[in-house]
């Protein structure tokens, strides 16, 4: 098998070329050494099989992440994390829709729109927990209220690790929606401190009653 090599152009192209399983990337720059001389042309080859078997092999991963993240309960994220704000989202998986109310299409182009839905206190707090933890080198957990577009006030659970970057943290991390749990833990420590209020008066009472008994009209 021969390498068919492109006709003579009267202008530079680029392009590429296959020989079995072998592909090649080519310039072609036109040249005429004599003015009555026939067209010629020089074309530069290489050999970029290599750098598409790798190509093939990074989408074939992708693909397999993809997969795997979307079968995860909530968001799986990778976000670079500045100092001051969050950077470039560079995955998010599927999901997102549902439990943030924004398409990640949305999400990639502008992350400050669900930074706005946060609460601005819990926003600040998770900051500061995150960069703790990730200066320690440990997994950061935060919760964080949020106003979903449509369902109301949500509570969601961040929890992740991150990587050192020079323009700052690479996260990876899991967001879910944890409103219910976060729901049944408020109705249980109301009911425990309401117990308490209610032995407190209970024992107020019994003092008071005793106090009336052992006191002589």
């Amino acid at each position: 098998t021969e390498l068919l090599l492109p006709e003579v152009q009267s202008q530079k192209s680029e392009g590429e070329l296959s020989l079995g399983e072998q592909v090649f990337a080519y310039v072609q720059h036109p040249l005429r050494l004599e003015k009555q001389a026939p067209a010629t042309d020089l074309i530069a080859l290489s050999d970029i099989s290599a750098l598409r078997q790798q190509a093939r092999i990074l989408r074939q991963a992708e693909r397999r992440l993809r997969a795997l993240t979307n079968t995860v309960p909530g968001v799986v994220l990778q976000f670079l994390l500045l100092q001051e704000n969050v950077g470039t989202i560079e995955f998010i998986s599927r999901g997102c829709y549902e439990l943030l109310g924004l398409a990640s299409q949305q999400i990639r182009r502008e992350p400050a729109r669900v930074l706005d839905l946060l609460e601005r206190e819990d926003l600040q707090l998770a900051r500061s927990t995150m960069f703790a933890m990730l200066h320690e080198g440990k997994p950061f957990v935060c919760t964080l209220r949020y106003h979903h577009p449509e369902q109301g006030l949500r509570w969601l659970q961040l929890s992740g690790r991150g990587r050192s970057q020079p323009q700052g943290w690479r996260i990876y991390a899991v967001m879910q929606d944890v409103t219910a749990r976060v729901e049944q833990e408020q109705a249980l420590q109301l009911s425990h401190e309401e117990a308490q209020q209610a032995a407190q008066a209970k024992g107020r009472f019994l003092a008071a009653i005793s106090h009336e008994i052992r006191t002589p009209m």
